[in-house]
């Protein structure tokens, strides 16, 4: 049941797509706008990756490897993008600093809550 719903906005996009020439499709692939936004969606997904390996790594060191008194509030800090859904997460951030946009905005806010 969950899985032919799920399946919906797939099938949709699969008949739209077979509902145009395929020279259509190459238009609509290949206009500026459409390579901007996949190189604007790898470059983000590359940075986020990034950051969210280096942060991590720095919190696992300090956690495992230090002896300090707040490493229990690390440790739960540490865990806090598991418990928070990344859209409340997004949200309470639109919430706080309202003009807080860009990419660099989305880099912060999708490795902090990854």
């Amino acid at each position: 049941m969950l899985l032919s719903l799920a399946s919906i906005p797939f099938l949709y996009l699969t008949l739209r797509v077979r509902s145009i020439s395929g020279e259509e499709l190459l238009a609509i692939l290949f206009r500026p706008k459409t390579i901007e936004i996949i190189l604007n969606t790898f470059t983000l997904a590359i940075v986020v990756a990034t950051l969210a390996v280096l942060i991590g790594t720095l919190f696992a060191s300090l956690i495992f490897s230090s002896n300090f008194r707040s490493r229990g509030l690390l440790l739960a800090i540490s865990a806090l993008p598991l418990a928070i859904p990344s859209y409340v997460f997004t949200y309470c951030w639109i919430a706080i600093w309202p003009n807080f946009r860009g990419f660099w905005a989305a880099a912060l806010v999708l490795t902090f809550s990854t």
